[in-house]
């Protein structure tokens, strides 16, 4: 099911690769398959230069990283997350760690979405050294109450961040460490940049950013960017109407972002205005 490499394309090395680390969608090592979360939240992998569709899943998720043979990605409801691996050739769920806890029962976090006063963000970190995943989910709450009373507001803030450790060669998921914070009054907020989020370890590495200078060519808001060997691959919010929720755009572009090989909208996204 794999795609044909493009005439006098130089692959990068396979073994020396790390992951696309770029939650929303999955690159394998040498740059011919790309996964991602589809409109009605199933999974779907195509050819990474084309845009043709190979399969489609019904599984609801995140891509997270492709590690060999397996596309690893997180599921989560309301008040709980979980991590999957998939068959990339198959889609066949091969890995199913158990349900965590999120604590604060944010929203679901496929759904991209940053409304109601709750948001949550994913990211990961590859560590090269022990060939592990680290998957970090940040989330925090607001007073949704209208009005800013003070210490009210204050109180009803919440903040967390869980680190997840992935180990691919044995399929070991664990919940490494939690932090949180309660109640988020005027000391705590200054003091919140020190405890969350849960720092990666040291030698993780996370996403190759694109050139800033190319990256000014773009119009609309890019929510994550990624540099790969012969692609840039971009996440970015386009705005649809004044009635109608705008769409999370997945985008391809050639290394020099001068052409556009393909895109495809991956879900509905949402922000709430802000209030008076």
């Amino acid at each position: 099911m794999r795609g044909k490499p493009l005439t006098n394309q130089k692959l990068p090395d396979a073994s020396a690769a790390f992951p696309l680390l770029f939650p929303g969608a999955a690159i394998d090592a040498d740059e011919m398959s790309l996964f991602h979360q589809t409109i009605d939240r199933g999974i779907a992998k195509r050819e990474l230069n084309s845009g043709k569709l190979l399969w489609t899943l019904p599984t609801p998720g995140v891509p997270l990283a492709v590690v060999g043979q397996h596309l690893w990605l997180i599921e989560g409801t309301g008040a709980q997350f979980r991590i999957l691996a998939l068959n990339t050739e198959t889609g066949e769920t091969v890995h199913t760690s158990t349900w965590f806890d999120m604590l604060l029962g944010l929203p679901a976090i496929f759904d991209y979405n940053h409304y109601q006063e709750l948001s949550v963000n994913v990211e990961a970190g590859w560590a090269a050294s022990a060939q592990n995943l680290w998957i970090r989910i940040d989330g925090g709450t607001r007073y949704a109450g209208g009005v800013d009373i003070g210490p009210l507001a204050a109180e009803s803030r919440k903040a967390i961040s869980m680190l997840v450790q992935i180990i691919p060669a044995t399929a070991n998921i664990s919940l490494a460490k939690t932090n949180h914070i309660d109640g988020l009054g005027e000391f705590m907020e200054r003091q919140q940049d020190d405890e969350l989020p849960i720092p990666f370890p040291n030698d993780c590495v996370q996403v190759v950013p694109v050139n800033s200078s190319l990256m000014s060519s773009q119009k609309h808001w890019v929510v994550r960017s990624a540099q790969l060997s012969n692609y840039v691959v971009l996440l970015q919010i386009l705005p649809v109407d004044n009635f109608s929720s705008p769409f999370l755009l997945l985008r391809v572009f050639s290394s020099d972002l001068k052409r556009l090989l393909w895109q495809q909208p991956i879900s509905n996204y949402y922000e709430e205005p802000a209030r008076c």
